[in-house]
C-alpha cells in the first residue's frame, strides 16, 4: 500500500496520531494484473467539541481523501498475509487541520502569529533573520486573553492548559493550533544550536501532557547547559540591542550604507536634473574647454570662455541656492565629482536606457505594431538606417516613436537590411509576429516585389503587410511636377527675386519699407527638400505686394 499521507480537515487543535487498520486481502477482488488505482473515500465527522467556538466552522466539512492501493496479481483467497490500510481515524471530537499542510502565510492570517507557526519557519530562521524580523516575531505573537477557554484534554477530558503557566514562566507560549505549550526563545533561537539539542521538549513539538505540566517547566528552565540556557542567553540579547537602539555591527554596517546611497542619490539629482534639461532642449553639454583644470569657482560663472552648457548650468544652480550640489562639489575627490566629460555621456546613456525602457513596455502593452524604416548616408557620406515604431496605445492614440539608428555595414541590399531589422527587434524584445505592417520608400533594395525588405519579412511574417511610404509618393509627385515648364517658370523667378534682394542691402532696405510687421524677409527655396521650397513660396505669396511695390519704386529712382 502507498504511504502518502491524505490532507484530512479536521476540528481539533491538535494533531491525530495515526493507526493502521489491517485489511485481508480476501477483501479485494482477485486480479490477474497488478493494479494501481486511487479509491476515494469521506471521512465524516458528525460531531463538534465545545470548546472549538473560536475555530473556523467552514473547516468543518466533508473532505473526500485519495489513498492508493496497490493489488498484487498473486493475490487470492487462501492467501494469509495481510495489508496494511494506512488512514487518518479520529479520536476524539475536536481536531484541526494538519499544519504541516499550511505555509506561513496561511498561517499567519489564520492564526494571528501562532507560535506553532514557527517552527514551520525553522530553515528560514537558521539560514538568517534580521534583529527586526525577530522583534516583530516576538512583539506579535498570539497570547490568549483572559476569557479563551482552552479544551480539555485527556483520556477523562478534565485537564487543560492554565492561563497562571504564561505568567508564571515568561517565556512560555500557548499555541490554539496545536492546543500545545511552546519555548518562545528555543522556537526562535534553537535553530542556530548543535543538533543535539533537537529533541527537546517545547521546542520543535508542542508540550501537551498538562498533568505533569510545571515539572516539565521547571525542568526545561533549570537544565544546565541545555537549550533553554543558551536560548535565553540570545533572546535578552536582543531585546537588549533593541532597548539601548545599538543592532549588530553587520546592522549599522547595512544602516550607514543605506544612508550613503541615498544621499548620494541626492548629489545626483541636480546633475542628472541638468542633462535632462539640455537635452530636453536640443541644447549641447560640452564646450571647447570642458576639463577640470579650466572650471571656474563654484557657484560663480567662470571668466573662461568655451566651457560648456553643462558647467555653466551647474554653477548657475549653485548659486540660485542648491546646498546639497554646492557641498558635493566642493567636498568630493576629484576623481568622483560626476562632472566629467566621461560621466556625461555614461548619464546620457542612461537617461536613453529608460526612455527606451519606456517606449519599449508602452509598445509591448499594445500588442501589435509596424516598422517605418528609411535608409540615407548621412554627413560623413556613411550608409544608415532608421527604425521607427508606429502603434496604438491603450488610450487609442496612434503613435510613432523613434527606436535607432543602426550602420548598414554588410550592405544595402533587401536581404542585408532585413536581417538587421529583425536582428534590432529580437535585441530589443520585439516579436516579429505581431507585426502587422512595415512602410518603406520605393527604392528596389527596400520595396522590391522578390529580394525587397518587404518581401524578405513577408516571407518571414505574411501579416506584415507592405504600405509605400506616403511622404515618398508625395516627394515623388512634387518631384514630377517639377518638371512642368510652368512650374519651372515660377520657381525660377521666385529664386532669382530673393537673390535680388537679399544678396544687396540698398535693394533690402527698399524691401522692408513695404513689409508690415511681422513679415519676414524673402526666404530662398531648397532644391532638394520640398518641405523647406514650400516654406519660401509661402513667405514669397505673403510678401508679394511689398515685393511689387519695391519693384515700382526702384523703377520709379532708376535704382538698380
Amino acid at each position: 500500500l502507498s504511504k502518502k499521507r491524505p490532507a484530512v480537515v479536521m476540528s481539533d487543535p491538535s494533531l491525530l496520531s495515526i493507526k493502521k487498520i489491517k485489511v485481508s486481502k480476501s477483501s479485494f477482488p482477485p486480479t490477474d494484473n497488478k493494479i494501481q488505482k486511487p479509491i476515494q473515500s469521506k471521512l465524516f465527522f458528525p460531531t463538534v467539541s465545545k470548546n472549538t467556538s473560536d475555530i473556523d466552522k467552514s473547516s468543518f466539512c466533508n473532505k473526500i481523501v485519495k489513498t492508493e492501493v496497490v493489488i498484487s496479481k498473486n493475490a487470492n483467497n487462501n492467501d494469509k498475509k495481510q495489508m496494511n490500510l494506512e488512514s487518518y481515524v479520529p479520536q476524539k471530537e475536536s481536531n484541526i487541520v494538519d499544519i504541516s499542510l499550511l505555509n506561513t502565510n496561511q498561517l499567519a492570517s489564520y492564526s494571528n502569529y501562532d507560535v506553532s507557526s514557527y517552527c514551520l519557519q525553522g530553515e528560514k530562521l537558521k539560514s538568517g533573520t534580521n534583529d527586526h524580523e525577530l522583534l516583530s516575531l516576538i512583539n506579535n505573537v498570539w497570547v490568549p486573553d483572559k476569557c479563551f477557554q482552552f479544551p480539555l484534554t485527556g483520556k477523562s477530558r478534565k485537564r487543560r492548559f492554565l492561563l497562571k503557566w504564561l505568567d508564571d514562566f515568561s517565556w512560555l507560549c500557548y499555541s490554539k493550533i496545536e492546543d500545545g505549550a511552546y519555548c518562545l526563545p528555543c522556537t526562535l533561537f534553537g535553530t542556530n544550536l548543535p543538533n543535539k539539542y533537537a529533541l527537546c521538549k517545547l521546542f520543535k513539538e508542542p508540550f501537551n501532557t498538562w498533568r505533569n505540566a510545571v515539572k516539565v517547566f521547571n525542568d526545561h528552565e533549570k537544565t544546565v547547559d541545555g537549550l533553554h540556557i543558551k536560548s535565553m542567553h540570545c533572546y535578552n540579547m536582543l531585546l537588549s540591542r533593541a532597548k539601548n537602539n545599538s543592532f549588530p555591527i553587520e546592522v549599522s554596517l547595512d544602516s550607514s550604507r543605506k544612508q550613503c546611497i541615498e544621499e548620494n542619490k541626492k548629489k545626483l539629482e541636480s546633475i542628472v536634473k541638468t542633462i535632462i534639461f539640455l537635452g530636453r532642449s536640443d541644447m549641447p553639454l560640452r564646450g571647447h574647454r570642458d576639463d577640470r583644470k579650466y572650471q571656474g569657482e563654484i557657484g560663480e560663472s567662470s571668466k573662461n570662455t568655451g566651457l560648456g552648457n553643462f558647467i555653466e548650468l551647474l554653477n548657475f544652480r549653485v548659486d540660485a541656492g542648491d546646498l546639497i550640489l554646492k557641498e558635493h562639489l566642493l567636498s568630493a575627490p576629484k576623481n568622483s565629482t560626476y562632472i566629467s566629460k566621461t560621466i556625461q555621456n555614461e548619464l546620457i546613456e542612461c537617461c536613453g536606457n529608460a526612455i527606451e525602457e519606456v517606449l519599449l513596455n508602452d509598445i509591448k502593452k499594445s500588442k501589435y505594431f509596424s516598422i517605418i524604416a528609411v535608409e540615407a548616408s548621412d554627413c560623413a557620406t556613411i550608409k544608415q538606417l532608421s527604425i521607427v515604431i508606429r502603434y496604438v496605445d491603450l488610450n487609442s492614440n496612434i503613435k510613432e516613436v523613434f527606436l535607432c539608428f543602426f550602420e548598414c555595414k554588410t550592405g544595402t541590399s533587401g536581404l542585408s537590411i532585413a536581417t538587421n531589422i529583425l536582428e534590432t527587434l529580437k535585441e530589443f524584445g520585439l516579436d516579429i509576429r505581431k507585426c502587422r505592417g512595415q512602410s518603406y520608400d520605393g527604392a528596389a533594395s527596400m520595396s522590391g516585389e522578390y529580394k525587397g525588405v518587404s518581401s524578405v519579412i513577408k516571407n518571414v511574417n505574411p501579416k506584415a503587410l507592405f504600405v509605400h511610404c506616403a511622404s515618398h509618393k508625395l516627394s515623388l509627385v512634387v518631384g514630377q511636377s517639377c518638371q512642368i515648364q510652368q512650374v519651372k517658370n515660377l520657381l525660377e523667378q521666385v529664386k532669382d527675386k530673393t537673390y535680388f534682394f537679399n544678396f544687396s542691402p540698398k535693394r533690402s532696405n527698399c524691401l522692408k519699407k513695404y513689409l508690415l510687421p511681422g513679415q519676414a524677409k524673402l526666404i530662398d527655396t531648397c532644391r532638394t527638400r520640398w518641405v523647406q521650397k514650400l516654406h519660401g513660396l509661402d513667405v514669397f505669396f505673403d510678401n508679394y505686394s511689398a515685393v511689387f511695390s519695391a519693384f515700382e519704386e526702384m523703377e520709379d529712382n532708376n535704382l538698380k
